[in-house]
């Protein structure tokens, strides 16, 4: 089979393959674009035969006969055509033409049958794991209300971690306490009070077992795909990794990277999830880092609860006015305080200075609106 000499009327030629030849509707349509194409019949009557012929070549379709001594079955899926080539993806059943020719995967009935299978399996699988998502995600979102809703204080299990193999580090752990983390208590409830926040203890931070196993490391580009699965390693992580200690249910968790204080490599980025209500920190293992390390719990805790960052990401320098403490002050610079999303002390407009421990930090207006501390812009602190 062949275009005609003379022009193809596309409706008659869609007609004639669909009622003469068995095609569906799609492959009749296609038809045309995949000429010349060899195409073998059943056998049928000789009326019948040219009946058919008279129909195709009305329809501009121009035909040569190829008379055949070998009787092939029937396609399954075009019964008026013999499936006569073997099948290209088993290689041992039998397609027609127009199983291999005008449809896009080249493959026979059993194949085509078998991938169907496969491909409803596959769909129905995926819309197993979107609703086990979406049921994961309606959990984050209710536990979320409930968190800030701040009836009664957060619970915050701090895990310490050894960055490496030190022997410095594991020394410095054995010395921490719950003590060592009081401070970090104490700055909320004198922000909540300050703030007339609905709650005055608003958390309650633990210290937990050291954990021996390190949480997964950030991807240093931030595509989406990336911060995909670095999310599903560390929610792996956060179940797997404290599994053989018995510890009372928590709210949020931190495991606190503890490296060597004398190291002269930066820092490993912290992050906290809202959405896992976990919190990777990273700091240094010593006494006079503690109050820095105070800074970055405080600050990756509050991550947790819906506030956001409010400081340059490329310099570092707070944003104005949600990154500074005090935006109304008169002049503007030095500020006294850091706004704890801001991250450091602004000290002028390019300048700025990170802050030593919480006594030099404050929550501003904005973040205490994300954290639904404030309904209002009008914040009165005392």
């Amino acid at each position: 089979m062949r275009a005609g000499p003379g022009p193809m009327d596309p409706v008659l030629a869609a007609r004639a393959a669909r009622h003469g030849l068995g095609l569906s509707e799609e492959d009749a349509r296609r038809l045309p674009e995949r000429l010349p194409l060899v195409l073998a019949l059943r056998p049928q009557p000789p009326e019948v035969s040219l009946r058919l012929k008279a129909r195709l070549a009305a329809a501009g379709f121009g035909l040569e006969a190829r008379p055949t001594t070998v009787d092939f079955a029937a396609c399954p899926t075009h019964p008026k055509l013999a499936a006569s080539e073997p099948c290209p993806k088993c290689k041992e059943q039998r397609a027609c033409a127009a199983c291999l020719y005008l449809i896009d995967v080249a493959q026979c009935a059993k194949c085509r049958k078998s991938s169907g299978v496969w491909r409803r399996f596959r769909h129905f699988r995926i819309a197993v794991l979107l609703a086990v998502l979406g049921f994961v995600a309606l959990g984050a979102i209710h536990r979320q209300r409930q968190l800030r809703s701040w009836i009664t204080p957060i619970s915050v299990l701090v895990f310490p971690i050894a960055a490496t193999e030190d022997e410095t580090i594991s020394s410095y752990l054995e010395t921490l306490e719950e003590s060592d983390l009081a401070p970090v208590e104490a700055f909320f409830a004198r922000e909540a009070e300050r703030l007339d926040a609905p709650t005055r203890n608003p958390l309650r931070l633990r210290l937990g077992p050291r954990l021996e196993a390190r949480p997964p490391r950030m991807p240093e580009s931030g595509s989406p795909l990336e911060a995909l699965l670095f999310s599903l390693k560390l929610r792996w992580y956060a179940w797997r990794a404290p599994a053989g200690f018995e510890l009372e249910p928590t709210d949020l968790q931190v495991f606190w990277v503890l490296h060597a204080a004398n190291s002269d490599t930066m820092l490993d980025h912290s992050v906290g999830l809202e959405g896992l209500q976990v919190a990777v920190v990273h700091g240094f293992a010593a006494d006079d880092m503690l109050g820095a390390n105070h800074v970055v719990i405080a600050h990756e805790l509050l991550h947790l609860v819906g506030a956001t960052d409010k400081y340059e990401p490329t310099t570092g320098t707070p944003t104005y006015p949600g990154g500074y403490a005090e935006p109304s002050l008169e002049p503007l610079y030095p500020q006294t305080y850091a706004e704890l999303m801001g991250g450091r002390i602004p000290l002028a407009a390019e300048a700025s200075k990170m802050p030593k421990d919480l006594s030099e930090c404050r929550i501003a207006e904005e973040t205490a609106r994300e954290i639904l501390w404030v309904e209002s812009s009008e914040v009165e602190p005392r």
